[in-house]
């Protein structure tokens, strides 16, 4: 059984894109030893993204976004590293109707490119 290291609550919430990722109530949970769940209520027009570290050096972008609406949103992430660290990351900018295909920081790319 994979435990989780009490650091990984303290990088929930940080570093957020723009705006503080607040009251989010994010919940983390192991559903097997290969499977974390997060879940946290989404505000209405902000837009979610997650990052996860093994090491909290190199952080990497889960291919997930998420726009908030007012109800709780979720987040399955797998993986085979013995140990993972989780941040959340928001935006409030507009996202165009598309979060996947909206540009939020500006460098002629969409999100998932």
């Amino acid at each position: 059984m994979k435990v989780i290291p009490p650091l990984l609550f303290f990088l929930l919430l940080s570093f957020p894109l723009r705006g503080q990722v607040d009251e989010e109530n994010l919940d983390l949970s192991v559903q097997s030893p290969d499977n974390y769940n997060l879940e946290w209520d989404g505000k209405d027009g902000r837009t979610y993204f997650i990052q996860c570290a093994e090491e909290l050096e190199e952080w990497v972008f889960e291919p997930t976004i998420l726009s908030g609406d007012g109800s709780p949103l979720e987040s399955i992430i797998t993986t085979d590293a013995d140990k993972m660290f989780f941040r959340l990351l928001a935006t409030d900018a507009d996202d165009g109707g598309d979060p996947e295909t909206a540009d939020f920081d500006g460098d002629g790319l969409t999100s998932l490119q």
